[in-house]
């Protein structure tokens, strides 16, 4: 019996299609339960006769989605504006599901410097954004439980399939007094897989604000 050999050409492109899958493969999106953000504040003069800046920063459970979670820094907008502390809200396209406040003062220090963790979560049948912890000059420290915990609302998708931490970056906001900023960065990003596979971390931090001038 003469055995079979499969021209050289074929062997390559049997390689290339396996290469090609496994590059496939490897490109689907993790399937999380819980997504961490770092973040940094640093201001440079605040302003004592307005509460300046005014800060938003956004996670989104994917880049369509029309789910967005919101931390406003330095004041509150809803039911009623107020100045300092902070505010997390969930919105779901144009509608306001829930919020919670934190009371502090405004943030009136030279030089002061806060920095926060954010997250999202699914369990439980519900999508769920809150702050682990919390720290400035002016605020002290804060945990979860200082902070009241999450808002959530119910959400019948167990997973985040699409997050993107870009979509945080582009959609953190310095909505009055920019001036009074010296910087605002996005320090890591943690994300746990469902499975309960090691957590995966984008450990280069992003500089949102002052926005990098491109090289000539």
């Amino acid at each position: 019996m003469r055995s079979l050999k499969l021209p050289v050409l074929s062997i390559s492109l049997a390689a290339m299609i396996c290469l090609t899958l496994a590059e496939s493969a490897s490109a689907v999106p993790g399937l999380y339960s819980r997504i961490e953000e770092d973040w940094e504040l640093i201001l440079n003069t605040p302003d004592l006769s307005f509460p300046a800046p005014q800060v938003v920063v956004m996670m989104k459970p994917a880049t369509a989605s029309p789910k967005t979670a919101l931390f406003l820094i330095n004041h509150h907008d809803t039911p009623q504006f107020n100045a300092g502390g902070g505010q997390i809200q969930i919105w779901d396209g144009d509608a306001l599901k829930t919020y919670k406040s934190f009371a502090g003062p405004t943030l009136i220090r030279v030089g002061e410097r806060v920095i926060w963790t954010q997250y999202m979560e699914r369990s439980g049948g519900k999508f769920q954004f809150g702050l682990s912890h919390v720290e400035g000059d002016a605020w002290g420290v804060n945990t979860a439980s200082d902070l009241g915990g999450p808002v959530s609302f119910g959400d019948i998708k167990p997973v985040f399939d699409g997050y993107n931490s870009a979509d945080s970056v582009e959609g953190a906001t310095i909505t009055f007094g920019a001036d009074r900023i010296s910087s605002l960065k996005l320090l890591q990003v943690r994300k746990y897989p469902s499975d309960g596979s090691p957590v995966e971390v984008e450990s280069t931090a992003r500089l949102i604000y002052p926005f990098e001038t491109p090289s000539p």
